[in-house]
């Protein structure tokens, strides 16, 4: 498992996910996304698919 997976915040919102849609699944990839272009890319999808920004409230 990557280091980054292991820090409170992500470990937060990877519980956020899976209640609401335990099929939901944080992934690190093995390059910087530093765009939603970027992203998209490393993940074989549509820019519209990527979200840069989660918000909770």
């Amino acid at each position: 498992m990557n280091d980054l997976l292991n820090n409170e915040p992500v470990k937060r919102a990877q519980e956020a996910l899976k209640r609401f849609d335990n099929s939901l699944n944080v992934k690190v990839l093995k390059k910087t996304a530093r765009t939603a272009q970027d992203a998209s890319l490393a993940l074989g999808c549509e820019v519209g698919a990527i979200v840069k920004s989660l918000l909770w409230s």
